[in-house]
């Protein structure tokens, strides 16, 4: 049996600097550029919106005379280790496309790009290496932090983005610059949809009868609350009509529709939109 060797600290650094995801952001904007259509506009892309915020990646993708621009919460996880695991929200629609029109900006629902029939109402990251490393409880091999963490900072910097773009826009108007915006997380983490059939779960235990049902997906839209406190500012980014809504309402408008996807599967995404881009030109 051969002994392993001890890392040199070159190795070390190294190692260190990839668990932060340094390497995954470059080699996520590798990919990204050599497919047809994209330009990485800006990395670290500074926002002005509360306290501060940055976008991992902001990306413009065109095709024919349709423009998106995607702004990217970069995530990596020990995916040998890690998985994330979503559960269906019963509203399946969400808020998720804002579309620049001169000085105005106006929302849509995911429903206008429909790349996946899968809206999820939130997840968890698993650790496998904790299911069977002896832990007095499952609950220490589950998490909420790690996807609730990466949906704020993507709502965080992409509301901060569309409210400094209508700043500028009103200070002077573009001309021919318009472009849809949505919001992405690239996660290195494997994706999974629980199936939850009636009666799975039982009422007076809240424990699931049986093995939960995983459906493996390339990508999925998180309906999250992004629900910032009102004492980093007043400027928060709110699109409301005017005049009373009701509750549910106003649930739903105060959720962002976040497009989450698996690494492996970014270029089929935008041959995807591409797709959908080029079959929404035609019609119009």
């Amino acid at each position: 049996m051969t002994t392993p060797q001890p890392k040199s600290d070159a190795q070390l650094i190294t190692d260190a600097v990839g668990a932060h995801g340094v390497f995954f952001k470059n080699a996520l904007r590798e990919l990204i550029e050599r497919i047809p259509g994209t330009r990485v506009i800006g990395e670290e892309y500074p926002v002005l919106y509360l306290e501060g915020a940055s976008l991992d990646l902001l990306v413009e993708f065109r095709v024919g005379g349709s423009a998106l621009l995607l702004p990217i919460e970069c995530k990596r996880a020990l995916a040998t280790m890690k998985k994330w695991i979503f559960f269906k929200d019963k509203e399946q629609e969400t808020k998720f496309l804002y579309s620049f029109d001169g000085t105005g900006l106006n929302v849509s629902k995911s429903s206008l790009i429909p790349i996946t029939p899968d809206i999820c109402v939130e997840g968890l990251e698993i650790d496998s290496s904790k299911l069977r490393a002896g832990q007095k409880s499952p609950y220490n091999a589950a998490s909420a932090d790690r996807i609730w963490d990466s949906a704020f900072q993507v709502c965080k910097g992409g509301l901060g983005f569309l409210q400094n773009e209508l700043k500028a826009r009103e200070q002077q108007p573009p001309v021919g610059q318009d472009f849809s915006v949505f919001f992405v997380i690239v996660t290195t983490a494997p994706l999974q949809i629980a199936e939850l059939p009636p009666g799975s779960v039982q009422l007076s235990s809240g424990e699931h009868s049986g093995e939960l049902q995983l459906r493996d997906v390339p990508w999925l839209i998180l309906h999250h609350p992004f629900t910032p406190s009102s004492a980093l500012g007043s400027t928060h980014l709110r699109v409301n009509p005017s005049g009373y809504t009701d509750p549910a309402f106003r649930g739903l408008n105060g959720k962002e529709g976040i497009l989450v996807v698996n690494a492996q599967h970014v270029a089929a995404l935008f041959e995807r939109l591409r797709a959908l881009l080029t079959a929404l030109a035609i019609a119009h």
